[in-house]
């Protein structure tokens, strides 16, 4: 079938699944995702994604980490849809990168110029996110910010509690006595989404340690689920009640995170093989029953008190797509009609009350009244929720969502730290003598035929397997390798294996990256257009090998 081309700054009509009957339409949720999209375009700003404001307008001097790693996400699964943002999936890799990074101790302050410089559990958890999205995409910096990100994200792993805590200090010494779930539940969609990229279970399995223990606190109160928890782990029900609305820690249940949990529960039930639609649909449940039209008027309340009465009774954007978006999966697992017509219903309530054709995006909170309001969230900071909502509709449970929009195979990637500056690092990817050290993978010895590293340059490299295994010969690889660019920090290489076997056919592109890194540099190495002949995790476990080689020279 012929690759469709989008009008310009569209999405490629995909072939996605049907959206649950008597909702929008499939074209509908393309038109709507191409709308938001718009938005998440006009939030670049020199730093990152800037905060957009009631008119759309993004605030250069407000740039958060979560918004810049949301809108990041956001470009990136576009993207993969075939938007041509591929541009500002790197302008945001980039900025994660350079000024939201801390270079110093390691991991990112909340914002550019932050109130505070601690490290904090939920903006780390969208760095990890974005990376994993940007990494589905093949984008250069993407696969080495994925494996720093959860080399931090690492720091807040309590391996007691089989929980992330939620706050270090600036120099990861101190860790704050606050326990939360928040940070927690968008732990487990990045930790999944980042297994889906990397195949790496034990990232699956920490996925599953924090679904399985927040669940049993839903269980253990009636489904309204707790937020907040001293350091061991023992709920604070009066946690911020003098504070209810707070942005990310409010007082009492907070109903939109219910039909969060749900939706994740599902999609990690569908991809370790676990069963989890009961609870699932009980954490639904109590979102139906304690949100919706609790208090007489239109749409979800935002929290309720531990006996279901409203506190907060502004309505949320984000609780609406979430919902719209748990009501689909849960339709999607069983095929129950009820689910189907909570889809539609809610859909209905978003188009009527929330979507903004004038300033674009949706309106991020409203009055019980359904005006505007800005108790809680000034403006229309970003699309994460907004777009996922027309996507998740019209996928199945798992994988996360980059891997499941990846039109093919996943770019082959890893990356390592090594203990040298950029000028060093550089020299080694370029020296033919470090080259024929470190390139080959253990085991395999090589030599050049040809060498010219220079832009349009090229060389010709003869591998040997001394157990047998290769491409050209029974025991030789011979590749042809064209220098396509050569910058400062990055190489990027056009490769043709020598070999009559078809399954090795087709140029191979090469990208070598240069990152800072704590004590060195982080070099990561992508390949896109990788022939089918080569095992996709044999070949990152080869790329692996050769950065550790690399690492291992450079440390001589």
């Amino acid at each position: 079938m012929p690759r469709l081309r989008p009008a310009p700054g569209g999405l490629i009509p995909s072939a996605l699944l049907p959206p649950p009957p008597g909702g929008p339409t499939a074209a509908w949720l393309d038109e709507e995702g191409a709308r938001l999209l718009g938005s998440a375009r006009d939030s670049r700003v020199p730093a990152g994604f800037g905060w957009l404001g009631p008119s759309g307008r993004p605030d250069p001097a407000r740039v958060e980490l979560w918004v810049t790693c949301r809108m990041t996400h956001v470009l990136a699964l576009a993207t993969l849809r075939g938007s041509g943002d591929e541009s500002l999936v790197d302008h945001g890799v980039a900025s994660l990168w350079g000024p939201l990074r801390d270079a110093t101790h390691g991991g990112w302050f909340s914002s550019v110029e932050p109130a505070s410089r601690t490290k904090e559990a939920y903006g780390h958890a969208f760095v990890v996110l974005a990376a994993a999205s940007a990494t589905a995409t093949g984008r250069p910096g993407a696969r080495a910010l994925l494996d720093e990100a959860l080399d931090v994200l690492d720091r807040f792993w309590d391996p007691a509690a089989q929980m992330l805590v939620d706050e270090w200090d600036e120099a990861f010494t101190t860790i704050d006595p606050y326990r939360g779930l928040n940070s927690n539940m968008h732990g487990v969609e990045a930790l999944l989404a980042a297994h889906d990229v990397t195949g790496d279970t034990a990232l699956l399995d920490r996925a599953r340690a924090i679904t399985e223990r927040a669940l049993g606190f839903a269980s253990a109160h009636g489904w309204r689920l707790p937020e907040h928890f001293t350091e061991g782990w023992e709920p604070l029900l009066d946690y911020n009640r003098d504070d209810p609305a707070h942005p990310f820690r409010p007082y009492g249940g907070t109903v939109g995170h219910w039909f969060e949990w749900a939706r994740l529960a599902l999609q990690l039930g569908a991809t370790a093989g676990l069963d989890l639609v009961a609870p699932a649909a009980a954490l639904f449940g109590s979102g139906v029953r304690d949100g919706w039209h609790a208090d007489g008027a239109p749409g979800f309340v935002y929290t309720v008190d531990w006996s279901g009465r409203p506190v907060v009774r502004q309505r949320m954007h984000w609780v609406a797509a979430e919902a719209v978006a748990s009501a689909a999966a849960l339709w999607r697992v069983t095929g129950r009609e009820d689910y189907a017509a909570h889809h539609a219903d809610w859909w209905a309530h978003v188009r009527s009350s929330f979507v903004d054709l004038e300033g674009g995006s949706w309106w991020h909170e409203l009055s019980p009244s359904l005006e505007p309001a800005a108790g809680t969230w000034d403006g229309k900071p970003d699309v994460y929720h907004a777009f996922q909502a027309t996507l998740l509709p019209r996928l199945d449970l798992a994988p996360s969502l980059a891997t499941a929009l990846q039109p093919g195979r996943p770019p082959d990637s890893a990356s390592a730290v090594v203990p040298a500056d950029a000028d060093d690092t550089m020299t080694a990817l370029l020296d033919p003598d470090a080259l024929v050290e470190w390139l080959p993978p253990d085991g395999m010895t090589g030599r050049f035929e040809s060498y010219d590293a220079r832009p349009g340059g090229s060389y010709r490299l003869v591998l040997t397997h001394p157990a047998g295994g290769g491409k050209t010969t029974d025991d030789t690889d011979v590749v042809d390798v064209r220098f396509g660019s050569v910058d400062p920090d990055r190489v990027v290489q056009e490769v043709d294996f020598e070999s009559g076997d078809p399954a090795y056919a087709g140029t191979m592109r090469m990208t070598w990256s240069v990152l800072p890194a704590v004590g060195g540099s982080r070099v990561e190495a992508t390949a896109t257009g990788v022939p089918p002949g080569i095992d996709h995790l044999v070949h990152e476990a080869a790329l692996r090998a050769t950065l550790g080689n690399l690492a291992a020279r450079l440390a001589r």
